[in-house]
């Protein structure tokens, strides 16, 4: 909201660098001091860009409080790790690495693998589980349904419909040809074994997940 546009020729430079990342913004402070000589604590808000930070304001991008300085100096867990500067020309923001230490090498690379190989070791026992349920409901559609041809009923429906189409009991008559009465038991199978679930219009369902692709 602070940019000048009528600097011509300008643009916001962004450079990051292991230790800091700095912003630079054409146009200083719209009342010509410089930031680095006001307590950003007590600093009163003006826009350059009343019509811009409205129109955002309206679209929910954005507060309209002037809060933004403050809230990235507390972000940090020391203040000196961010610093504000202006001239009448430009803005700068510089914002240092808080995890960058003496010896030149970032903690937060090593927490971050760290972090990493959790996610793929709780991702890999979600996996299992997975199988396992998959495996469990499965075995359960076998045993209450293949004498007379449910499973295949289902498996058709699946490949109709997918998991992003609802269907009701008239759509499956018409699709594997039986009675109203036994495409309502198919229903009631597909909901016993947590398959489908309600959507949208009376007596519609839709697949939990496309268990075509198992």
């Amino acid at each position: 909201m602070a940019y000048d546009y009528g600097i011509i020729g300008s643009e916001i430079h962004i450079d990051m660098y292991d230790d800091r990342l700095e912003i630079v913004s054409p146009g200083g402070m719209y009342d010509g001091r410089n930031i680095q000589e006001i307590d950003i604590d007590d600093l009163a808000s003006v826009r350059r860009n009343p019509v811009i930070a409205d129109m955002f304001s309206q679209l929910d991008y954005m507060e309209r409080r002037g809060s933004g300085l403050r809230r990235i100096k507390d972000f940090f867990i020391n203040e000196s790790y961010v610093e504000f500067r202006s001239n009448k020309h430009n803005f700068f923001v510089v914002m240092k690495n808080q995890y960058y230490n003496e010896n030149g090498k970032l903690q937060q690379e090593q927490e971050e693998l760290q972090r990493n190989e959790q996610k793929l070791q709780q991702q890999e026992e979600k996996l299992q589980q997975n199988k396992q349920a998959n495996a469990e409901v499965l075995n359960n559609l076998i045993t209450d349904a293949v004498k007379n041809k449910t499973l295949l009923f289902i498996q058709e429906i699946i490949e109709e419909y997918g998991t992003n189409n609802a269907f009701d009991r008239n759509d499956i008559t018409a699709l594997v040809d039986v009675t109203l009465d036994r495409s309502s038991q198919i229903i009631s199978l597909m909901k016993k074994n947590n398959l489908i679930k309600k959507a949208e219009g009376r007596g519609k369902y839709k697949f939990v997940k496309d268990w075509n692709k198992e």
